[in-house]
């Protein structure tokens, strides 16, 4: 393989093993809150999330079916673009011979795999919404008014658990700074002090976004 080949190779290759990082925090996220929101993204969350206290059933089920298919087209945008990473990068690691290069590429591999993953959940499974829209609309037997009164307390139990992450993310931020800050007061070696002194300030602000 050509010199030029190898080079735009490898270059595509690693921005594509930047965009699946991003899908792996994505998909971390999405385990505390909606998919795709930021770890410092918490007012806006409580602010859905005190939107959903106010739906009715069938103000929820619109909601549901938008939100639906955005996750469906957003997961077969993962699915297509993951596997086009994953060939790109099988056909770079069977056509390298340096260890740096392979490395590389196996990496972006597990990555799209990964990503590919995160697609095929997004687009068959959801958000934690749409699988108790999916519960409820499964349960023959429940009246509009019962499913009302379901998803009030829904909303609520969502709300209380959003205030709980927010807070536990807060002073897991605030200790970790503290730690650093301290620590950095007894360190001797300027470079060891310099990085935990950024360590600390970077997890502070991170506590202070989380909060407010």
């Amino acid at each position: 393989m050509s010199f030029s080949i190898r080079f735009f190779l490898i270059l595509f290759v690693f921005f594509s093993m930047a965009s699946q990082a991003q899908i792996l925090i994505d998909e971390r996220d999405s385990q505390l809150e909606s998919p795709k929101k930021s770890l410092f993204a918490t007012e806006n969350t409580l602010q859905n999330k005190s939107n959903l206290a106010q739906m009715t059933w069938s103000d929820f089920q619109v909601h549901i079916d938008k939100e639906t298919s955005r996750q469906r087209q957003e997961g077969l945008a993962y699915m297509v673009s993951s596997s086009l990473v994953f060939l790109g990068a099988t056909v770079g690691f069977h056509s390298v011979d340096q260890s740096l290069e392979k490395s590389i590429y196996s990496v972006s591999q597990t990555l799209a795999i990964a990503a590919f993953g995160y697609g095929f959940y997004q687009y068959n499974v959801g958000s934690h919404d749409r699988q108790f829209f999916q519960i409820i609309e499964n349960t023959s037997s429940l009246t509009l008014t019962q499913k009302n009164e379901i998803l009030n307390s829904y909303a609520m139990i969502q709300k209380e658990k959003e205030n709980t992450n927010k807070w536990t993310r807060f002073f897991t931020y605030l200790t970790i700074s503290g730690l650093n800050f301290v620590q950095a007061s007894q360190e001797s070696n300027s470079d060891i002090k310099n990085t935990m002194y950024f360590i600390g300030g970077a997890s502070a602000l991170a506590a202070i976004s989380v909060h407010f």
